[in-house]
């Protein structure tokens, strides 16, 4: 698959069927960035791609605007069909 590391979904990740899903977990990330001023969904850098395949995201920056802690949270969602 195509994209940046620590930008894909999981299924990309893993090598899996990639649909136009992969392009909605990628909006929910850069959402997120552009939301907290820089920070990802998925921790640091390094850790990144691991967090994305172990699910492990922090969005507690968001908390406070159950909007947008909706919509990433539908657009980050594990499961392709569901975002």
């Amino acid at each position: 698959g195509s994209g940046s590391s620590g930008w894909q979904a999981p299924e990309q990740l893993l090598h899996g069927r990639q649909t136009r899903a992969v392009d909605l977990f990628s909006l929910g990330c850069v959402l997120f960035f552009c939301i907290t001023g820089g920070r990802h969904p998925f921790g640091d850098r390094l850790e990144r791609d691991i967090n994305i395949v172990k699910n492990q995201m922090d969005l507690f920056l968001v908390e406070y605007i159950p909007e947008a802690l909706e919509l990433i949270c539908r657009l980050l969602n594990r499961d392709p069909e569901l975002r």
